[in-house]
């Protein structure tokens, strides 16, 4: 194929024509896109190293005009009970500073969700929201989780907010030693909208480092002897501050 492992599907968030995703539909369009996504973290070519650091090595991608993001990393969890743990939001809260909260606005079944997500981002920039269809499958012998941005007509207004478009993000989680550890691959290519050069995003390389703040994470807090998640702090609230002019500038897209 001309497209190697980028398929047109989720090209087309790139110039936001986002695809819709439907109860007719859902299960297919999850398939694609977990596809889509072991695709392009397996693949051997075109990744330059960036750095490793806390047992993350972290690689990039330079792809027109996103550029994709990845990290690889190992814990000592049997890889059905990680893929629980990133399967759950609150391994964001737990982990992720700048996650502020996520609701499900529509369970298609218990594998496939739309949701939406608050993140912060640093003054002077306005906080981002994105709409995301959530898909967790086991997938020739590995287990993903990945996200992309769809088109909704539900009403998901975020104050303040700007409009950030996802073209692939998630884990990929492949058993290790016997089935006792597993090999995590974080990765993600966004288009953060705004005012935000896509060369500056693209610049962007600590992110998955994540990786090594749910190892840690897990180490201290392990799951249950029955696999319960372990306890997370409460989500952060939603601000309804109003408007910065300082960040007023800002295009929201």
């Amino acid at each position: 194929s001309t497209w190697g492992p980028f398929s047109p599907f989720l090209v087309m968030a790139a110039a936001r024509e986002l695809p819709e995703v439907s109860a007719d539909n859902f299960r297919d369009h999850g398939e694609r896109q977990a596809k889509d996504f072991v695709s392009v973290a397996k693949a051997a070519d075109g990744w330059v190293a960036v750095k490793e650091k806390d047992g993350v090595v972290i690689h990039q991608r330079k792809t027109e005009p996103l550029t994709i993001t990845r990290g690889i990393s190992r814990i000592a969890l049997p890889a059905d009970m990680l893929f629980r743990v990133v399967r759950s939001h609150d391994h964001l809260r737990a982990c992720d500073k700048r996650f502020k909260d996520a609701r499900r606005l529509v369970a298609l079944d218990d594998d496939h969700h739309i949701s939406h997500f608050l993140y912060k981002f640093p003054t002077p920039l306005k906080d981002r929201d994105m709409v995301i269809f959530e898909v967790g499958r086991q997938l020739d012998g590995v287990f993903v989780s990945c996200s992309a941005s769809v088109r909704t007509d539900l009403d998901v207004p975020a104050k303040n907010h700007v409009r950030c478009l996802i073209q692939r993000s998630g884990y990929m989680i492949e058993p290790t030693d016997g089935g006792r550890a597993s090999v995590i691959t974080w990765m993600a290519q966004l288009d953060p909208g705004g005012s935000i050069p896509k060369a500056v995003a693209n610049m962007q390389s600590s992110a998955p480092l994540i990786l090594a703040t749910i190892r840690q994470w897990l180490e201290a807090n392990p799951p249950g002897p029955t696999g319960a998640l372990p306890a997370t702090p409460p989500p952060s609230a939603v601000s309804e501050a109003a408007d910065d002019p300082a960040v007023d500038a800002e295009e929201a897209q």
